[in-house]
């Protein structure tokens, strides 16, 4: 999204903003000016965002970025990158903050269900009765399930690739499966 402008003062209210940006917070006319920059923000990130932007004021950082979640009009929750850049006269003040929005919603749900993905496949694989070994191409142990280490008679994974490590080194090298 392009950049949107605020202005400093005691509620760091949006100065000017694209248009582009209101429809993803859900925001139209000249309501945008009226709003402080934190309004939008869920309660859960406002201290986060609020002790980010404090290091911006006093000149402890030049900018920051936050990935957090917004509050649209209709109440829905979107997620956010935020990079927000301060502005400073000859004398060190703020002056403007230029921030920029991403919504990165989508990314954060596809991300949520790649995990619970993993997540189930982990699962199977762990409560799964057959012996299940997973290496790498190049041959390096990266997962055993725990009746694989039944059937063997290790302890623990550390012990299947210790043992692995002694069987390759006493074969000169030789793939061991």
């Amino acid at each position: 999204m392009p950049p949107s402008v605020s202005r400093p003062g005691a509620r760091w209210a949006y100065h000017q903003c694209q248009r582009s940006v209101l429809p993803h917070i859900g925001i139209y006319g000249k309501r945008i000016t009226t709003i402080n920059l934190q309004d939008l923000t869920h309660s859960e990130d406002v201290a986060e965002s609020d002790r980010l932007m404090q290091k911006l004021l006093s000149g402890e950082e030049s900018s920051f970025s936050q990935e957090k979640r917004y509050i649209k009009k209709d109440g829905t929750v979107i997620t956010g990158k935020v990079i927000v850049n301060m502005i400073r006269d000859a004398n060190g003040n703020p002056q403007l903050g230029i921030s920029e929005l991403e919504d990165i919603t989508a990314q954060k749900k596809m991300e949520l269900a790649l995990r619970q993905s993993e997540q189930n496949f982990r699962n199977s694989i762990d409560s799964s009765p057959m012996g299940i070994y997973i290496i790498t191409s190049a041959w390096d142990t990266l997962y055993a399930n725990q009746a694989f280490l039944d059937i063997f008679g290790y302890k623990n994974i550390k012990e299947v690739i210790e043992t692995r490590r002694i069987l390759i080194t006493r074969r000169n090298h030789t793939r061991c499966y």
